[in-house]
């Protein structure tokens, strides 16, 4: 179990018998040992209470931003998630210039719009920007879903009468947040803050700092649960509060297999390198390493299941442009093939008959 920075005693003004209290159904037994006497239980929300479910990383989402309806422009979804990946950025570079330490949604379209006359194309009008963000926000919705291990530890805090606290990095409306969280089944907290409407962060350590003051609680009392290691960790321990790590197997995958951390995947790749990544190294509070996994496992999904699925998806393209009325898979070693071949046509539409 991956815990950093917890003492195993129980924290001052919250002093239980730990061993005297059961561990609550779906919880790790040691899991709950280590946090069961922290009577304040802070949250993070995005890669730790929910995810993009079937998205490796949030930028492979941008794409599917511009395949919606949405303005009538000539941007395909590839040029519109880099020029959204570059608006971010110049926004969060241009906050120097006014108080506050957490970027807008709308501040990044605004910097998005700014950049299309230089890719030769022309600005937007304010319904238009109104009208992607709004699009942006209803295609997180869609993928947005619980983590189970961490779904079951919050319900067991929510058993367990603690008081649970939900803090956010993130650049959306309070207003979108929430939805998010109730799609996903997480109510009962007594308080929500989020950088956007707040103006502090945990990445600057600040809005720890305002949570502990406005809820009148002891930094002591609380464990924050995040997958962070600088704003969800470092900072909530530089402000006097345990950290519970959170598994997020994007990066040891990403540094696994030499991925570009800048360029958005296609939806095929992302959802492959997504499965992966939990496969190999776990997510939530269930971390696992790549030698957990069995090598018939870990040689069927590293290589086997992409080299498949490429294959697959490489003949349903050619038969779009080519029909056949039948396909034959030669040999013996056609018939694992011709099985992989017929799950993507169950998934993405029969085009042929496999023989």
């Amino acid at each position: 179990m991956t815990l950093q920075a917890i003492q195993m005693s129980a924290p001052a003004g919250g002093k239980d018998n730990l061993e005297a209290r059961p561990t609550p159904l779906g919880v790790d037994p040691d899991t709950w040992a280590r946090v069961a006497g922290y009577p304040v239980f802070s949250f993070d929300i995005f890669e730790t209470l929910i995810h993009r479910h079937g998205m490796f990383r949030p930028i492979d989402l941008f794409p599917e931003f511009a395949r919606r309806d949405g303005p009538d422009w000539d941007l395909s979804p590839g040029e519109f998630a880099r020029l959204r990946i570059q608006a971010e950025s110049d926004a969060r570079s241009a906050m120097i210039r006014r108080p506050g330490q957490e970027v807008l949604l709308s501040e990044i379209y605004s910097h998005l719009n700014a950049l299309l006359p230089s890719r030769g194309h022309p600005m937007l009008s304010r319904e238009d920007l109104k009208q992607l963000q709004e699009i942006e926000m209803a295609v997180e919705l869609e993928y947005l879903q619980a983590i189970p291990s961490v779904a079951a530890l919050y319900k067991a805090a929510i058993g367990a009468g603690k008081r649970i606290v939900l803090i956010s990095d993130f650049y959306a409306p309070r207003s979108f947040i929430e939805h998010a969280l109730h799609n996903a089944g997480f109510d009962g907290y007594e308080a929500l803050f989020v950088s956007s409407e707040i103006g502090l962060t945990k990445h600057h350590a600040d809005l720890y700092s305002y949570v502990c003051t406005a809820m009148d609680i002891s930094a002591c009392d609380i464990v924050h649960f995040g997958d962070n290691p600088w704003s969800d960790g470092s900072c909530a321990l530089q402000s006097g509060i345990a950290h519970f790590r959170i598994r997020n197997p994007v990066n040891p995958l990403t540094a696994r297999l030499r991925l570009d951390w800048t360029t958005p995947a296609e939806p095929l790749p992302s959802t492959l390198h997504a499965s992966l990544s939990e496969t190999l190294y776990g997510v939530g509070t269930e971390p696992r390493e790549p030698a957990d996994t069995a090598v018939p496992e870990r040689v069927g999904r590293e290589a086997l299941g992409p080299l498949l699925l490429g294959m697959a998806s490489w003949l349903h393209a050619e038969l779009r442009e080519n029909p056949l009325p039948h396909l034959h898979f030669c040999s013996r070693d056609g018939l694992v093939m011709k099985r992989a071949f017929d799950l993507y046509q169950a998934r993405h539409g029969a085009l042929t008959e496999t023989r």
